[in-house]
């Protein structure tokens, strides 16, 4: 029935009309007297199918395999013809099923065939087994809603998964700016000592992170750590007279209790705590003009202290950066163009398409977006996560025509109103009329 993507059209007429001599027989009337009607419902069948043929939505190797169930189908539409007419009707159904299970597939997510293989077998046994017997469709539809389900779950708890990891990565990622503009802002500019600068930088905003993430910014300990950074950055100031000597000595109690609990916090061996709180008090102790007795210079002292944190202990504030907030993204698209409101009107539970350049395409489900970033989360039909994009990437991606949506609706529905639409158009034959 179908070579190279087009019906083969002589065959089709040779099937309409052992489809109305049968017709015919099995009503005990002439072909002329049952022709009118029936080949009206043969021609729409093979509307249907050509639609199949050219529908986007369908990955191409499924609208091949659907489009051999034609023959079924025309048997199903004479034998009852409330499968044009009711949506529920089983055939209609398992049709609709079958679109909807191939529109997510692609070989890359079905790599052990398995719904490959599901919809060849539904199709294969539509065409060798059915004749007359319309609880076929029914029976295939079940089997299909079952091998929907079984998948499903597995494809949720993987979505699940995904998205949670996302969640978690979001949250960080927000913690670690909030962290890094709280210590920027407080900072304000002021040249630091290197010693000060390392600990607000690595280990102070570590902590601030983890204090974020537990708990919460609205959050007691949140605050104590703010105001850890305030002093800590307060005794900094030069202490040249009496005064401002006793106001340091006076911070310095509560920077070191303050300093040795977040240190805790973020994983600090009890040594390399030691060595850095001594090391301070190094440093305090000749601002103060009260030197260690080892008298070691404040710049010795400050790379001492920096070699005391870990490496793990990575940097939050970055010295060059620091006055610098993120960049805004460029907006290449329009805000009030197209792409912006399809993505704007994207829900979860949308397919897309994706032909990026060098790349396979790829089809793939929008899974969830982001409250946080606003990013959009795209899985394939085994939950696993395909890309995720920010809408003006996904807007600059549809603009470009490297990704389209797939239609939302049921397969028959989109078919029948595109054959009203041609039905309409001037010149169109109509069902029953002879073409050549």
């Amino acid at each position: 029935m179908v070579s190279g993507g087009s019906f083969d059209r002589e065959a089709v007429a040779q099937l309409k009309e052992q489809l109305l001599g049968q017709l015919g027989a099995l009503r005990g009337a002439r072909p002329s007297h049952v022709a009118s009607i029936d080949e009206d419902t043969i021609d729409l069948v093979g509307m249907l199918f050509e639609f199949i043929l050219e529908d986007d939505t369908l990955p191409a190797e499924m609208q091949v395999m659907l489009a051999r169930l034609q023959i079924p189908y025309l048997k199903a539409a004479i034998l009852d013809r409330k499968l044009f007419a009711h949506r529920q009707h089983p055939a209609r159904r398992l049709l609709d099923a079958l679109a909807e299970q191939a529109k997510g597939w692609s070989p890359e997510s079905d790599r052990d065939g398995r719904l490959h293989d599901k919809v060849k077998a539904i199709v294969d046994q539509l065409l060798h087994e059915f004749d007359d017997d319309l609880g076929i469709f029914e029976r295939l539809l079940f089997d299909l809603q079952q091998f929907h389900e079984t998948n499903r779950r597995r494809s949720e708890l993987a979505e699940q998964r995904v998205a949670e990891s996302t969640r978690g990565r979001e949250k960080l990622e927000q913690a670690r700016r909030r962290a890094a503009r709280e210590i920027v802002e407080r900072i304000d500019g002021r040249k630091l000592p290197p010693l000060v600068h390392e600990v607000l930088a690595r280990a102070w905003a570590n902590h601030l992170v983890l204090v974020l993430l537990r708990q919460g910014e609205d959050s007691g300990e949140f605050r104590d750590a703010l105001r850890f950074v305030d002093d800590f950055i307060a005794s900094t100031r030069p202490a040249q007279d009496a005064t401002t000597r006793q106001q340091l000595r006076q911070l310095l109690p509560g920077i070191e209790r303050a300093l040795r609990q977040g240190l805790v916090n973020v994983a600090f061996q009890p040594q390399d705590i030691e060595r850095l709180l001594a090391q301070l008090r190094d440093w305090y102790g000749q601002q103060l003009g009260e030197p260690s007795r080892g008298a070691v210079p404040a710049a010795e002292v400050a790379a001492a202290a920096v070699a005391a944190i870990p490496e793990s202990i990575q940097p939050l504030v970055e010295p060059q950066a620091e006055q610098d907030e993120l960049p805004e993204e460029s907006v290449p698209v329009a805000i009030d163009s197209p792409e912006w409101r399809q993505v704007e009107a994207l829900q979860p539970g949308v397919w897309l398409e994706f032909q990026l350049p060098d790349e396979p395409m790829v089809r793939a489900k929008l899974s969830w977006i982001s409250p946080m970033s606003g990013r959009y989360l795209f899985v394939n039909r085994r939950g696993l996560k395909v890309a995720d994009y920010a809408p003006q990437e996904l807007a600059v991606l549809l603009a470009g025509g490297h990704a389209q949506v797939l239609a939302t609706n049921a397969l028959f529905d989109r078919a029948m109103s595109a054959i009203v639409s041609r039905l309409r158009q001037p010149g169109t034959p109509q069902p029953g009329t002879d073409t050549e």
